[in-house]
């Protein structure tokens, strides 16, 4: 199994073309049997980071994607 887990506060255009690249490869390996598993942490009441999880995925077939809220407290 491959994980691969981000906790950011922010990313903009670039960085997120950077995140599909990466993904994209990850899916050609999920593709072949591998286990891949995206674990998103965002901030509970960021409903911006937790869609831009989906809009990832979106980008892939295999991979799994775990949404994990969590707070700053």
């Amino acid at each position: 199994t491959t994980t691969i887990s981000f906790k950011l506060d922010y990313f903009n255009t670039t960085s997120g073309k950077c995140f599909v690249q990466i993904l994209k490869k990850l899916d050609n390996l999920a593709e072949t049997g591998h286990t891949v598993v995206l674990k998103w942490y965002y901030e509970a009441d960021d409903e911006d980071m937790e869609m831009s999880a989906e809009d990832l995925k979106a980008s892939t077939k295999h991979i799994q994607l775990e949404k994990i809220p969590y707070t700053n407290e």
